[in-house]
């Protein structure tokens, strides 16, 4: 095909070559109507004659401005023609120009390199001349765009109907190579249509990513609320059972006391009488074998009644009902107290307890019953399982942070994943001496329940076979320096 420039520069050719020979003839003329005036010699035929030439003169230079005119106005054509095509030509989106007849004129250089590209130009090349429908059926019935099986007739005549009544609204096309492409067509002034066709493949890779990631981030976020459903009805389960086992507590504490009160009211008589016979008052001598009975009646009696206090006591704890009665009293002193209550059932078992007398006396602001408790029953633990000729020492000492007061003994000692046990109530340690010497198993967990009351703990070390230290560490604070400062 020729171009508008080709078109406007032999237009501008033909209208010097039309002026120069109008020009041309004119003065022919002239030169004929000269000649024939001399021949003829008739002065008024030659007038005649050159007034006729002088308007033909006329005529013919008012003809050849116009004709420069024309050819002005051709050459601004042509330079149109020309920034319209460069604009076309470096366009970089695809450009399809089709005429009244529907009939491909326009291919613009991006187009083509698209097409060959997606090797569309091997396959239904865009030929100058041929019409949309023509190229469009042969491009989807060659697979070249993505139409669903079944549905390629109905896809061709939609694509058509669009096409020769655009309306500028795009239209978005899948090729069966993967690639998307946005077709966007418009009416021309001559009756024709012009096509844009724009590559949209990573926009589109764009928006699959990002439906990805919406998709990841709904999914993650149903999960989470899923998860805090789940975390709010194990609170709620949580909740719940922690106020079953509270009514629970209540319940057992509440019959704790109140068999404890039905247990301690008639033990106090039989121990009353197993003391009388045991120690005559009346003066009449109780034979022998009596006051034996009597003896085995108050010891068993009285280790029913420490029971008993132990379980209230504990109960007491658990339900937030114990208090302190606290003094500042000389850690000396109490040692000494818990040595005598304890001097019998050491003897009887052969052992031996000591107590390294810190070289500064120590002074504590505690409750002093619930101190004395509390060692008593680790010292009573040390005693019983340590074997006979066994040794126990109780020491303390002061630190910036805490106070510790240890019993520490040579007995058979506890397995490391057993420790945790001895804090647990009503829980017995499986050991052959644990089985001579069977306990309510209170004693750890009311010594631990009292030392934090003081704001302190229990502490445990053991090893099979080499003996336990019991640690009973209070907070620095309840050390009283100035009383120590004043012995």
């Amino acid at each position: 095909m020729q171009s508008y420039a080709q078109l406007s520069k032999m237009s501008g050719m033909d209208g010097r070559l039309s002026l120069r020979l109008l020009v041309g003839t004119a003065l022919a003329m002239l030169a004929i109507i000269v000649a024939a005036s001399w021949w003829r010699a008739a002065w008024i035929d030659g007038a005649v004659v050159a007034a006729m030439a002088a308007v033909l003169a006329v005529v013919g230079w008012r003809l050849g401005r116009a004709l420069e005119r024309d050819a002005a106005v051709r050459r601004q054509v042509a330079a149109a023609d020309a920034r319209l095509r460069d604009a076309i030509d470096n366009l970089s989106d695809g450009l399809l120009l089709w005429d009244a007849d529907d009939r491909l004129v326009v291919v613009n250089p991006s187009m083509a390199r698209a097409e060959a590209a997606h090797g569309f130009d091997r396959r239904v090349p865009l030929e100058v001349g041929a019409t949309f429908e023509a190229l469009i059926r042969q491009r989807v019935l060659a697979g070249l765009i993505a139409v669903a099986p079944g549905t390629e007739e109905l896809y061709i005549a939609l694509r058509i109907a669009r096409h020769r009544s655009p309306t500028g609204e795009p239209i978005e096309e899948r090729y069966a190579s993967g690639e998307w492409v946005r077709v966007t067509e418009r009416r021309t002034g001559d009756g024709g249509v012009v096509t844009i066709v724009s590559d949209i493949t990573d926009m589109k890779r764009t928006e699959a990513e990002m439906r990805y990631v919406n998709e990841r981030f709904e999914a993650q976020a149903q999960g989470m609320v899923a998860a805090a459903e789940r975390l709010q009805q194990a609170n709620r389960a949580a909740e719940a059972a922690r106020i079953a086992a509270e009514a629970a507590n209540r319940s057992k504490s509440e019959f704790l006391t109140t068999m404890s009160h039905e247990l301690r009211t008639p033990l106090t008589a039989v121990l009353g009488f197993a003391d009388v016979i045991v120690n005559p008052i009346f003066g009449a001598e109780t034979p022998a074998q009596f006051r034996e009975y009597g003896s085995y009646i108050k010891s068993s009696g009285d280790h029913l009644l420490m029971l008993i206090n132990d379980m209230l006591d504990l109960a007491k704890i658990e339900a937030g009902k114990m208090e302190l009665r606290e003094t500042d009293i000389n850690l000396d002193t109490a040692v000494h107290a818990v040595l005598a209550m304890t001097k019998e059932r050491a003897h009887m078992q052969g052992v031996s307890v000591a107590w390294r007398v810190p070289p500064d006396p120590i002074f504590l602001r505690v409750d002093e019953i619930k101190l004395k408790q509390s060692l008593i029953n680790v010292v009573a633990n040390a005693i019983k399982f340590t074997p006979a000729r066994g040794r126990i020492v109780l020491d303390a000492a002061s630190t910036p942070d805490a106070v510790d007061i240890r019993v520490i003994d040579t007995g058979i000692g506890i397995k490391p994943e057993d420790i945790h046990k001895v804090f647990e109530p009503y829980t017995q340690i499986d050991s052959a001496v644990a089985s001579l010497h069977r306990g309510t198993g209170l004693g750890m967990p009311l010594c631990l329940a009292l030392m934090q009351l003081h704001g302190g703990t229990v502490l445990i070390e053991s090893a099979v076979g080499f003996g336990t230290t019991v640690t009973l560490r209070l907070p620095a604070d309840r050390l009283v320096p100035a009383l120590a400062a004043a012995s």
